[in-house]
């Protein structure tokens, strides 16, 4: 029992007292209230768990009705005793005892002697908190700043009284804070209540105040900024120069050499060198930012699992310790800004320990002043934090050359005081996390800006550019941090220090600056890739995976891995010269040991084999064994993997590391697939936990993905990765723990990624792959379509999308056809995402078929059901008019199958039905919708222009197809649109195909020539010589097919026009591409969507000696030279 029967009695008794006593002001009745409240002050409520909060409510506010306003000792007593229980018990307040309280204590005040008064106003500050918007009745009493009428609160921070004006500001702060259901109080009481607290900060330390006095009244000031910000994201955005100004001078508060009073700026203007200017798309998502903001409330509020008001409040009256207890308690300190940031905020009208423990010795003082300030850091760090993390990146940047200095200490007169100077001088543990919290809030997301940071070396003296100002501050960046991490002796700010590099690294342009930033970051790290705090572990290898993306590939990344052993330490001063005592270099040379793997001489059998895994791990960069060593525990080949020690965090960690360094530096891995197969293996066997099995298929996924890239490119230089290497890969790993995942129905995320990790086999890895192995693969992917959780069918449809263009897979009858039945469920699935990549494989499905006939393999088709094609086209017309991302493929499948079908099937009824809503559904696509589902459709419509069997004579579709693909060339804003229009006009064969439109197709393709250069997006200018390329080869592909009737008419209307220049000059810029292109013997990337060099050369001849010919037939002297001209354009020759 914590209490015993007779304090539980004594409290009990208590309650009978008040429930039972009169109001009276003299005599008995009053003895019985002053003695009565004694008995309920006196109890400890922390340690009272028979208390029930909820019954709290009627007994505080019968109290109330017993106290008389006049008497001003049992008004204090009875405010002691509400803000003490407040404080301890959760006491959730009802409307009405919020409205009942709140009118006792306000008319008490009123009528109070100012001694009595800070005593009410914690009373109704303990009311208020997180209850303001319940009493929306008293907020123009107590917050009100309008027509002329000033609210008590406000007028009470004028107040004389130091404790008066800082009790009043704890209302202030406890009033503004967003209740637990996530609402606030009215906008204008918000706003008005903030320009207060940011008055007060601003007013700095009156005369009549001493240090602690001023010191309390700023912690309670800045507590009640940060619930003010914690209400409202954008109530900042207005005066935001304002407030900078004075969170920045109040984080330095009592550091060495700053004073305990610094001057405070009235406001920061932004540089306007970092000033940044709004693209259209940032603008749009600011305004839906802000929409959002006004609209819903604080998303912190709701995602984060909310402590207990009890628990807050108790939080508050701790306290923040002294450095001795800081420093004892640094190994426990938060890793994240919820912990980092989670001290006192609750402001509760108890007076808190940390008020009332010291002496008044001038050692106690000296401890006070202390403790105060490191509070008052604390507190301007996580306002800082809140203001940063709710601003625009864009604005914000704007203010950086305040807090991230630009140039090393010394080079530039006195020291600028930034967060470095918080991070390197603090000498309290807590309000350094902070402050590299602080600076990782202000780096995230900087990436867009950085990357105007170049090195270049520069004459004039007098001027530097911007470029170099910011390689200077990126610079000044990594040289502090790195001084602090070597300072540093807390486990948890190391962490902090650490992930804040690499958020540094993965937002800066490495390849824009001089080398060695990301050198020097690694070897900063290399005291503590052993340190005992496995958090400090996890954070350098996610560290060392953010240096290998960083700006990847880079040399000097490449050259950092190739190493066999680890960096050592480098640096310069004082702090980087400590670790180069032969004491540390002893220690660091033990943990190199440690590294060493155990894979090189720890495994049995014959010592050949031990011998040459040596020589193979002292070949292998030193991240990669130590990546290996983590994730597997140095075992051999056959080891247990229920043996690993490393904690999970870091194993998980090191998976990633690794999956970065196969994407980005592949040849460093080529030489150990052996290994790498063992790695997966192993994470793949692992019984303890899922994660490890789902980053050893990531792992997996992407070395298949670099293993097919480097098979299919072109190396100049290094080994060459063969296919029987590859095939090696995959037939250890389908042969081991693989299939057991992929029929591991228990784990469906596990077999998703074992699918996602079978689509990167490739073409010719799976020819060479054991029968069994294939059949294996079919039949599993076949089998998990039908399941019936989303995801699995997602990735499982979408592999079969992937190896159903494998040569040795897209011949088999029997194999496409069972993948065409489960793409054709897949698109009638209700999910979106399912549907979508099912159109994507149906794509792919219709492009092998394609394939199969143009290598000659008539009998496949013949093969090949008909009521599957008639079933694959309805799905392709019915997804055509489905969500974008789903319209997207479906209309490329139209186009194929409308390319592949043959005469015999275009006779019958159903496929002509068929072919018209095609026609139509292709036609409404390329008008309409996103830009990718039109430049589809047009391509669509040049498939169907390919097959001699569709009617060539069709006036009635033609011209309305002709119609809407011209109108694309000459209006449409995206360039990508207009290319494949263009495409799709130059691929029909015959001058039948043009009918009567060919020429207003031809005067179209003159007037996109003609506008061309009309950008209106500069996000279209990649492609506009693309595009001019383009429209050059569909008009010289018209020009080889004109007939001298067709001639006279172009040409006449063409000269009377006047733009006959505009095809000229444009044909001979297109000539001279196509000459340089051979010569370099350039190849298209996709030759069946764009034109090849080798086929434009082709009609470029056949349109030269049409032109020839058409010359004969033209008497008129301005068509004859015109014909002339061009004829000369086209050979190459110049024209006069």
């Amino acid at each position: 029992m914590d209490f015993t029967t007779d304090e539980r009695e004594r409290y009990a008794r208590a309650l009978d007292k008040i429930m039972r006593a009169a109001q009276g002001s003299v005599g008995f009745v009053r003895d019985i209230i002053n003695a009565t409240l004694d008995d309920l002050i006196s109890i400890d409520y922390t340690r009272a768990h028979f208390i029930k909060a909820e019954n709290l409510n009627p007994v505080l506010c019968r109290t109330s009705g017993l106290i008389p306003l006049e008497d001003d000792l049992l008004v204090t007593k009875f405010s002691q005793w509400l803000a003490s229980v407040t404080n301890c018990k959760n006491v959730k307040f009802s409307v009405v005892a919020i409205d009942t309280l709140c009118r006792f204590l306000l008319e008490a005040y009123y009528q109070s002697p100012e001694w009595a008064q800070p005593e009410i106003l914690r009373a109704l500050g303990a009311v208020l908190y997180e209850n303001g918007p319940s009493c929306p009745q008293i907020l123009d009493e107590l917050v009100s700043s309008s027509q002329g009428r000033v609210g008590l609160l406000f007028r009470l921070l004028k107040s004389e009284n130091s404790e008066v004006k800082r009790t009043s500001m704890q209302c202030i702060g406890n009033l503004c804070m967003r209740s637990e259901s996530g609402s606030v109080i009215e906008e204008v009481h918000l706003q008005h209540s903030y320009q207060q607290v940011l008055t007060v900060l601003h007013e700095g330390q009156q005369q009549t105040d001493d240090d602690v006095t001023y010191l309390r009244l700023l912690l309670a000031s800045l507590k009640s900024l940060q619930n003010i910000l914690g209400a409202s994201k954008s109530i900042h955005t207005g005066d935001l120069g304002k407030v900078l100004a004075a969170l920045k001078s109040v984080m330095l508060v009592g550091l060495p050499g700053i004073g305990f009073c610094p001057p405070i700026q009235p406001s920061l203007l932004p540089s306007p060198f970092f000033l940044q200017e709004r693209s259209p798309s940032s603008k749009a998502m600011s305004e839906r930012e802000v929409s959002d903001v006004k609209s819903t409330p604080s998303s912190g509020a709701s995602k984060k699992k909310k402590k207990p008001k009890r628990a807050r409040q108790q939080e508050q009256s701790k306290g923040e310790d002294d450095e001795s207890q800081t420093a004892a308690l640094g190994g426990s300190l938060g890793l994240d800004e919820s912990d980092v940031f989670n001290q006192s905020w609750p402001i509760t009208g108890k007076i808190t320990s940390s008020e009332s423990e010291y002496s008044d010795t001038e050692g106690g003082q000296t401890s006070k002043l202390r403790s105060l300030s490191g509070k008052v850091r604390h507190a301007s760090l996580g306002c800082l934090h809140s203001v940063f993390k709710n601003t625009e990146k864009r604005v914000l940047f704007g203010y950086w050359s305040f807090f991230v200095p630009d140039a090393p200490v010394g080079t530039s007169g006195p020291p600028p005081q930034t967060l470095f100077t918080s991070i390197l001088k603090e000498n309290n543990a807590k309000c350094r996390a902070g402050s590299v919290m602080v600076l990782s809030t202000l780096l995230e997301g900087s990436k867009q800006f950085l990357v105007a940071a170049e090195d270049r070396e520069y004459n004039r003296a007098s001027f530097t550019p911007f470029s170099q100002t910011l390689a200077s501050m990126i610079k000044e960046i990594h040289r502090c941090l790195q001084l602090s991490l070597a300072a540093e002796t807390y486990g948890s700010n190391i962490t902090q220090i650490i992930k804040c590099m690499s958020i540094l690294v993965g937002n800066v342009p490495y390849q824009q600056l001089s080398s060695g930033l990301l050198t020097k970051v690694v070897r900063s790290m290399r005291p503590f890739y052993q340190h005992k705090d496995n958090r400090v572990r996890t954070a350098c290898l996610t560290c060392l995976g953010a240096v290998v993306s960083a700006s990847a590939p880079l040399n000097e990344v490449h050259q950092l891995l190739a190493e066999h052993s680890l960096p050592k330490g480098c640096g310069s001063g004082t702090l980087f010269a400590r670790l180069a005592t032969d004491k540390e270099d002893r220690e660091l040379q033990d943990q190199t040991e440690e590294l060493a793997p155990t894979l090189r001489g720890s495994q049995e059998g014959p010592s050949d084999s031990r011998e040459e895994k040596s020589v193979e791990g002292d070949q292998m960069s030193w991240l990669i064994r130590w990546c290996s060593d983590i994730i597997t525990g140095g075992e051999d080949d056959h080891g247990d993997p229920q043996s690993i020690s490393e904690v999970l965090p870091v194993r998980l960690e090191a998976l990633q590391v690794l999956t970065q360094i196969i994407k980005h530096y592949f040849d460093l891995v080529q030489p150990f697939l052996t290994q790498l197969t063992v790695i997966i293996q192993v994470c793949l066997k692992s019984d303890d936990d899922d994660q490890v099995r789902l980053h050893g298929l990531k792992v997996l996924e992407e070395l298949g993905k670099s293993m097919l890239a480097n098979l299919t490119a072109d190396k100049e230089t290094g080994t060459r990765l063969t296919v029987q290497q590859v095939v090696t890969v995959w037939d250890g790993v389908l042969g081991g723990p693989l299939p057991s995942v992929l029929q591991d129905t228990a784990h469906l995320v596990l077999q998703a990624s074992a699918c996602d990790c079978l689509g990167t086999i490739g073409p010719q890895t799976m020819d060479l792959l054991p029968v069994h192995h294939r059949i294996l693969i079919m039949t599993v992917l076949l089998g998990l379509v039908n399941e019936e959780d989303y995801r699995l069918q997602m990735a499982s449809i979408r592999a079969l999308g992937v190896i159903v263009q494998y040569p040795c897979l897209r011949e088999d009858v029997t194999f496409v056809a069972d993948t065409a039945n489960a793409i054709l469920g897949c698109m009638q699935h209700s999910s979106v995402n399912v549907r979508m990549r099912a159109a994507w494989s149906l794509g792919n499905l219709c492009d092998a078929l394609h394939s199969n006939i143009q290598n000659d393999d008539s009998h496949f088709l013949q093969a090949f059901s008909e009521l599957l094609l008639q079933r694959l086209l309805e799905a392709a017309i019915s997804g055509s008019s489905d969500h974008d991302k789903v319209k997207s493929n479906s209309v490329r499948a139209l186009g194929l199958l409308g390319r592949i079908l043959e005469s015999q099937t275009l006779k019958k009824n159903v496929f002509q039905s068929l072919i018209k809503k095609a026609m139509e559904t292709l036609l409404r696509n390329i008008n309409t919708g996103a830009m990718k589902v039109r430049w589809n459709s047009c391509y669509a419509l040049g498939n169907f222009f390919r097959n001699p069997h569709l009617p060539a004579d069709g006036e009635a579709w033609q011209g309305e197809i002709f119609s809407s693909l011209t109108k694309l060339l000459t209006s449409c804003k995206n360039f990508k649109v207009r290319i494949n229009a263009a495409l799709s006009l130059s691929l029909i064969e015959a001058r039948s195909g043009y009918g009567s439109q060919i020429h207003h197709i031809w005067m179209s393709l003159l007037r996109a020539l003609e506008l061309i250069d009309d950008v209106e997006e500069v996000s279209e200018l990649k492609y506009r010589d693309t595009l001019r390329q383009q429209l050059c080869h569909t008009l010289i592909h018209i020009f080889g097919l004109l007939t001298p009737e067709d001639s006279h008419q172009i040409f006449k209307d063409t000269v009377h026009l006047g733009k006959e220049w505009i095809f000229i000059t444009n044909v001979q810029l297109y000539v001279k591409t196509l000459q340089k292109q051979s010569e370099d013997n350039v190849r298209s990337t996709d030759p069946d969507r764009l034109p090849d060099t080798a086929q434009a050369m082709e009609k470029l001849k056949r349109a030269s000696d049409n032109a020839k010919r058409l010359l004969q037939e033209h008497s008129q002297p301005k068509e004859k030279t015109i014909m002339s001209d061009l004829s000369a354009a086209m050979q190459g020759l110049s024209v006069t």
